[in-house]
């Protein structure tokens, strides 16, 4: 050790000659590595790790087909800009649908209906290294430092369930961005009292709102954060800590009163209220197949404790970091914890659908993986451990992009139009239209089977009997579409008669399709089964009946 350090200190040439290169490949060197090893060209950090989640990104990315939700996203973008501001029958706002109609400009296939989640994705990672570092120097935690942030975006840029959201034609991988631009703007003005961050910081935040309700959640922390470093100043600035805290309440005036503008004259809250039960109804029925009896009314109060516990230890959180010592004690045993919690997560992302409440996973995922490559660093974990736990993610990754389906309705609709016969007709379950849609090539007639008025079917099925169109092998038949999962299935509600008349079915992915035809023999319309609980009929619809007037 003497002789490596006495090298160091008078190399032969009597100058100190610096390794210069990125740190990247720096990162995975055990803590032994000499000063003369410190990257000469820091920027290449973020450049390098960003091409690679770019590259990963865009690889594939129009290879399978749009399921349902994506499918939405292009009906919602092909209306026009007006109708997008403010006569859109979905939940979400129409942020990204705006990006989205841009976008299509240059092509609709599914490579550019998903191109602008994949480059906001792609631009989270360089977000987060900065975020990594503006919370280093805001808060002085012990091993934030530069190789902490650089793990932290690599982690983030082979994170699997951010490659599958970024490689989705959703708002979530561009709401991560935005969320973590918000916090990068609220620790500046924190630290610095200028009125650019806080300019940024308002347009930030109005459009991660605007881009989707979910942004609440890392506008929630950009205020701990802040709050946790105001607190601390308060007293040394003396009157000019209240000044401060007044301004920064007046700055989320200002962000929340500008979204309500817009929010309350659009059609959507003037049609369905401010919120739908069937985020609720998703979660009453994931409880339900564990096994515990829940209700409409448990949900929501379920969801509305969840709320208040998560808001309760982010306050506490940040607390804690203005209380280092504390901090201190709880480091040896938490680390462990977290890495194995970052561990878990990361596998079970290999199948993303599980996660119901993605969108609170997705824009909390960063600081999750902020926290993660903290504990990595704070527990000295050696290079091939850090490697392999990067490979893995980067492995995963892989999987999901090659071999985790979506929903086929690309080989569906091909199947239906290669089968179906003339004078047949399609009856679409509604929310199965704009994916039904994107792909259907076919001059057959193509119906929307609406959960509320399932009772149109059997009249299809008598229309066909009176004409005397009976089944054949060219007769008329009744082609029923639909999209069935774990939370909402069309076919439990269809009369046990209905079985009688199958001549054909195929079952894919998310996806079924049946084949009914009336027999001569029929008389009457069948009895239909239960009716549909409120809950599935206030089910939103991208082809409502009332966003059509």
């Amino acid at each position: 050790m003497t002789s490596r350090l006495t090298q160091v200190q008078s190399p032969p040439s009597g100058n100190v000659h610096e390794t210069k290169v990125p740190e990247i490949f720096l990162l995975m060197t055990d803590e032994t590595e000499t000063q003369a090893q410190r990257p000469g060209y820091p920027w290449l950090n973020f450049v390098l790790i960003t091409i690679l989640a770019l590259a990963i990104r865009l690889a594939w990315l129009g290879s399978k087909s749009l399921w349902v939700d994506e499918a939405d996203s292009f009906y919602f973008a092909s209306h026009t800009f007006p109708e997008i501001f403010s006569r859109l029958c979905d939940p979400h706002p129409p942020g990204y649908y705006t990006l989205l109609r841009v976008s299509l400009a240059l092509g609709h296939s599914e490579f550019w209906v998903r191109l602008p989640s994949a480059i906001a994705g792609a631009l989270a990672v360089p977000m987060l290294y900065a975020l990594s570092r503006e919370l280093g120097a805001a808060f002085g935690m012990l091993g934030l430092d530069r190789r902490t942030a650089v793990l932290t975006s690599l982690l983030l840029a082979v994170a699997p369930l951010h490659v599958w959201y970024s490689q989705e034609a959703r708002m979530y991988a561009l709401v991560t961005t935005l969320g973590l631009c918000a916090v990068y703007f609220a620790l500046r003005f924190a630290l610095h009292r200028r009125a650019v961050d806080a300019l940024g910081y308002v347009l930030i935040a109005f459009a991660a709102l605007y881009v989707d309700q979910s942004s609440g959640l890392p506008l929630l922390l950009a205020n701990l954060l802040w709050g946790g470093l105001w607190l601390p100043q308060r007293r040394e600035r003396a009157g000019r800590g209240w000044w401060e805290l007044a301004t920064w309440a007046g700055l989320q005036l200002i962000v929340g009163a500008t979204f309500w503008l817009w929010w309350s004259q659009a059609l959507f809250p003037l049609l369905f209220g401010a919120g739908t039960a069937y985020q609720l109804a998703m979660v009453m029925l994931v409880l339900q197949r564990l096994g515990l009896p829940v209700t409409l009314t448990d949900a929501r109060w379920a969801f509305v404790v969840a709320v208040v516990v998560f808001t309760a230890v982010g306050v506490w959180l940040c607390l804690s970091l203005l209380q280092r010592r504390r901090m201190h004690r709880l480091l040896p045993g938490v680390a462990p914890v977290i890495v194995v919690l970052f561990m878990l997560i990361t596998i079970g992302s290999v199948i993303p659908r599980g996660f119901t409440i993605k969108r609170l996973l997705v824009s909390l995922l960063p600081y999750g993986l902020l926290v993660s490559a903290w504990a990595m660093r704070r527990l000295q974990f050696k290079r091939w451990v850090l490697s392999a736990l990067v490979i893995s993610s980067l492995a995963l990754s892989m999987v999901n992009v090659l071999l985790v389906p979506k929903e086929p309705w690309r080989e569906v609709v091909a199947i239906v139009q290669q089968k179906i016969g003339p004078g047949d007709v399609v009856w679409v379950d509604e929310l199965a239209v704009p994916a039904f849609d994107y792909y259907y090539r076919d001059p057959h007639e193509r119906l929307i089977l609406r959960t509320a008025r399932l009772h149109e079917l059997s009249d299809g099925l008598d229309t066909a009997q009176d004409a005397g169109q009976c089944s054949s092998a060219y007769g008329r038949r009744i082609w029923v579409v639909t999209r069935v999962d774990p939370y909402r299935n069309l076919f439990d509600y269809f009369p046990s008669a209905f079985s009688q008349k199958l001549v054909w079915s195929g079952d894919w992915h998310r996806v079924s399709v049946r084949v009914y035809a009336p027999s001569s023999a029929d008389t009457g319309s069948p009895v239909w089964g239960a009716e549909p609980p409120p809950w599935l009929l206030e089910w939103p619809s991208p082809v409502d009946e009332a966003c059509q007037e």
